[in-house]
């Protein structure tokens, strides 16, 4: 009994350091991962920045810009249009094969089929997205610089802009 307790302090002392110890580094990490995370942030948003005044003053770039990736999202529509077209008509319906790895593989073809239009769809919509918040950013411009000096300092702004 007496032997246990003497166990017990050392176990807790043992804990309370190695706490200890793992705290601060615990600390650390998260101190230089929120720098890094917040850089990145700050110059995909002054990266943005330039983009949208870049359009703002060369409007024809701009619709040059949009025409391009109009017809890309067109061109993945459409591929993921045929795909699913295949899969509905049955491209990979049995044929009378009665082989258990042919129709594994038919199996696999249809679940690849499947996830290609899927993962198509998500592309698709998310380049719509991000054109529909560079418009938006375009349309008020104004609104968009306040935000970006609110983050970035106005002379790191003019340095970046040089």
């Amino acid at each position: 009994m007496f032997s246990e307790f003497w166990m017990n302090i050392i176990a807790s002392i043992l804990a309370s350091l190695i706490t200890a110890y793992l705290t601060s580094k615990l600390k650390n990490w998260w101190t230089i991962r929120k720098y890094k995370k917040l850089t990145k942030k700050k110059s995909k948003l002054i990266n943005e920045y330039k983009q949208v005044k870049l359009y703002l003053e060369n409007r024809n770039q701009y619709k040059e810009f949009l025409l391009i990736e109009i017809i890309k999202l067109i061109g993945q529509f459409a591929i993921t249009a045929i795909i699913v077209i295949l899969i509905l008509f049955g491209l990979f319906s049995r044929s009378g094969i009665e082989s258990i790895y042919l129709n594994m593989l038919a199996e696999f073809l249809k679940l690849l089929f499947f996830v290609i239009p899927s993962c198509f769809l998500f592309l698709i919509f998310d380049k719509v997205s991000k054109l529909e918040i560079l418009h938006l950013r375009l349309k008020d411009f104004t609104a968009f610089e306040n935000m970006v000096k609110e983050i970035v300092s106005e002379d790191e702004l003019r340095d970046i802009l040089r």
